[in-house]
């Protein structure tokens, strides 16, 4: 188990990565008035080197559990699957924080242009930095707190479930409950940190890195649940079934959302324009962002159902 863990921690070191060099990139873009296109144009070189990388150089390893079972089909896995609790709820969790980091990632970029737009680029706000410069910031500010997260949250998580974490006993429920606590700690700090576009944007960098290591854990620890609660015949199936939910209700419409919220309270006729912009996507935002509420609960009730899941799934493995 505990390999698995760091195995899965370093994998989703990925997304922090990922995510936060498409926003450096994409803003040395804008800053040299490129085609927005480029930005869609060099993902598929990397695509390619990667198919090619798994095409001639991943070897599958032997197992030591049976991973294909010749009877089952995939509609029987489906229907084995969604009798677990554990697995339905971290579905609402995943999808609830794509939401959530899938609007932010969408529209940060704008309210930060809006609201340097709205303030004239104010010094006292803005520090005399550039929209590049600012978006880069943000960017390494992400993946140095999505990979800190990531790390503390799995070595705790495996510390609190192996031997105990200060007073409390090791405990098989500690991996959700690690990941529910983080979740619900950056809720206020997820609630308030764009309305810093138009006081100081040094605090949006402090309060996004605080987010980042608080929430970016998620995705590691619930792929570990998932593993835990399937059995091995039925993973594939399941992990199928855990990213097109979490990207089909989560990062693909919340940015849609948002901004048909946002377009809902625009007033066409106000003189700032980019201040009424940004007024509608701040207030709209708080629809997406409080999501993250939902993936804590979520995760706190996976703490309560994992045990029984796990037993069973043992039971399934036998």
């Amino acid at each position: 188990d505990k390999g698995r863990s760091y195995s899965l921690m370093i994998f989703y070191y990925s997304l922090p990565f990922g995510w936060s060099a498409s926003t450096v990139i994409a803003s040395q873009l804008v800053q040299a008035d490129v085609w927005w296109q480029w930005g869609l144009r060099i993902v598929p070189p990397f695509g390619l080197a990667t198919l090619l990388i798994l095409v001639f150089l991943l070897e599958e390893p032997k197992r030591s559990e049976t991973l294909v079972d010749d009877s089952q089909t995939v509609w029987k896995d489906i229907k084995r699957i969604v009798t677990v609790p554990s697995f339905l709820l971290i579905l609402v969790a995943i999808a609830s924080i794509n939401i959530v980091t899938g609007a932010q990632g969408w529209w940060n970029p704008t309210m930060t242009q809006l609201a340097m737009n709205s303030t004239n680029e104010d010094p006292d706000i803005f520090h005399g930095e550039s929209y590049a410069l600012i978006m880069s910031i943000v960017g390494v500010d992400n993946t140095a707190g999505g990979i800190i997260g990531t790390t503390l949250s799995v070595w705790i998580s495996e510390r609190w479930t192996s031997v105990g974490l200060f007073c409390l006993p090791a405990s098989r429920r500690a991996t959700p409950l690690v990941q529910a606590i983080g979740d619900i700690l950056a809720f206020p700090a997820t609630m308030v940190v764009q309305h810093f576009y138009l006081i100081d944007i040094n605090w949006n960098y402090v309060l996004g890195f605080y987010g980042s290591i608080m929430t970016f854990g998620t995705y590691a620890l619930c792929m570990n649940v998932l593993l835990r609660v399937i059995p091995p015949t039925c993973r594939a199936t399941a992990t199928a079934i855990y990213n097109t939910f979490g990207s089909i209700f989560g990062d693909a419409p919340s940015p849609y959302v948002v901004g048909a919220i946002a377009e809902s309270f625009r007033d066409y006729s106000a003189p700032d324009q980019s201040g009424d912009h940004l007024a509608a996507l701040l207030a709209a935002m708080h629809f997406s962002n409080a999501f993250m509420a939902v993936c804590s609960i979520c995760l706190f009730a996976v703490a309560w159902t994992i045990d029984r899941d796990e037993k069973r799934c043992e039971l399934a493995k036998q």
